[in-house]
């Protein structure tokens, strides 16, 4: 790789890591290694700044990208912070480290030097250690395959400081929304309740599932071209409006991709429908 390609790379790789950084809703310093033809480079989040905090080491080795952790000098606060957050949902991280080893050519997520999925913690955390690897077939290919990732190694890292909820919001607002019907000379106040959702599972429910809707098979990019690419609707498998307070959610047993037809269709009733009474209905035999 000439410098005007390995520039044109770098620019790749950045633009990828701050569409994820926008979805994910943090904030990301990345660092590139010394060397001008060298692809490795260093991630920092900035809610965890120095010295309390750790960066992600990213180098691409032979087709191969390798991220590891790595603590700060001052970082004993941070660990206690990730096995508060692991206690309150630990089957949640454990889908999320599963879902991360299934699709890694190695994987290594080890507390107190013993593998997480393996023989979950019980003791008091003294030790984190964190490495994966993920191939890739050509360089056009990875900057997709870095995105998956990171995404993959920030669904289990972010929760884990605090830094991004595992919740769904539930909050009350009083919206001040004037009517456009002034034909009886009123203006009328409504009072309504904001459902938050997470971008953060959106995201995770679309890594693992991608964007065709699993009741019809349609990927909008198909029938709309570049306007319907990387588009589809997320649906959640129990409403947001029928939780009763926050709840931690697991992006890939509780949220699906529903294109906007079946999405509408599947709340027509309360509950919604599910998915296979909607595959019910696209059926030959109907």
């Amino acid at each position: 790789m000439n410098l005007s390609q390995n520039k044109a790379y770098r620019i790749e790789i950045d633009q990828s890591l701050s569409q994820l950084a926008s979805s994910l809703e943090i904030n990301l310093n990345r660092v590139w290694a010394n060397s001008n033809d060298a692809m490795d480079f260093a991630i920092r989040i900035q809610e965890l700044p120095k010295p309390y905090g750790f960066e992600l080491a990213v180098t691409e080795n032979f087709l191969n990208w390798e991220l590891r952790i790595k603590f700060d000098d001052f970082a004993n606060g941070l660990l206690e912070r990730f096995q508060k957050n692991f206690d309150s949902a630990p089957e949640v991280f454990l889908e999320y480290t599963k879902l991360a080893e299934e699709k890694s050519k190695l994987f290594e997520l080890l507390v107190n030097k013993v593998p997480i999925l393996s023989e979950p913690p019980t003791e008091e955390w003294y030790s984190f250690e964190f490495r994966l690897t993920r191939t890739f077939v050509n360089l056009d290919e990875a900057p997709r395959v870095l995105d998956s990732t990171m995404l993959d190694v920030f669904s289990i890292l972010l929760p884990l400081s605090g830094v991004v909820s595992l919740e769904e919001n539930i909050s009350e607002i009083d919206a001040q929304l004037e009517s456009g019907f002034r034909e009886e000379g009123q203006q009328v106040t409504l009072a309504c309740t904001k459902y938050e959702r997470s971008r953060f599972n959106r995201r995770l429910c679309l890594n693992h599932y991608g964007y065709r809707c699993l009741a019809c098979g349609l990927l909008l990019a198909e029938k709309y071209g570049a306007a319907g690419r990387d588009y589809i609707h997320v649906h959640h498998l129990t409403p947001v409006s029928m939780m009763d307070r926050p709840a931690i959610l697991n992006p890939i047993k509780d949220l699906i991709p529903l294109c906007p037809n079946c999405h509408n269709v599947a709340h027509r009733r309360i509950p919604p429908y599910d998915l296979e009474e909607l595959r019910d209905f696209l059926s030959d035999d109907n």
